[in-house]
């Protein structure tokens, strides 16, 4: 078996890992990714329930929750974990209002994907 890191070498924000000391970097990207991710789940279950504070709690809950806490020790991981809130948002606008937020989805979708680990072979 090879070892890998999951560079993801197509996803942008990878790039901040990259430019910055590895140690800072790597720690950055992983907290903007947490609250990337936990602001995208409040926006989903604001637009779901329409209550602040089950919005809020959702937020937190994705953010703190045990899976978010281990996917911190891969980058990959993380970054693709906090996307998907946001692909379930866009996919479900495209599919209710089509038109412009179609290739919404489609760039939130591809983002996900570019930052998917690939197994080793």
């Amino acid at each position: 078996m090879l070892a890998q890191w999951n560079t993801m070498p197509l996803y942008p924000p990878a790039l901040l890992y990259l430019i910055l000391p590895l140690t800072w970097g790597l720690s950055v990207f992983s907290l903007i990714h947490l609250v990337f991710g936990g602001t995208g789940m409040y926006l989903l279950a604001r637009k779901w329930t329409t209550d602040p504070l089950a919005a809020g709690v959702a937020g937190m809950a994705f953010s703190f929750s045990g899976i978010a806490q281990n996917f911190l020790m891969w980058p990959s991981h993380i970054a693709t974990f906090s996307w998907m809130p946001w692909v379930v948002m866009a996919a479900t606008e495209a599919c209710r209002a089509g038109g412009r937020r179609v290739p919404v989805a489609a760039l939130a979708g591809a983002l996900q994907l570019l930052a998917v680990a690939r197994r080793a072979s």
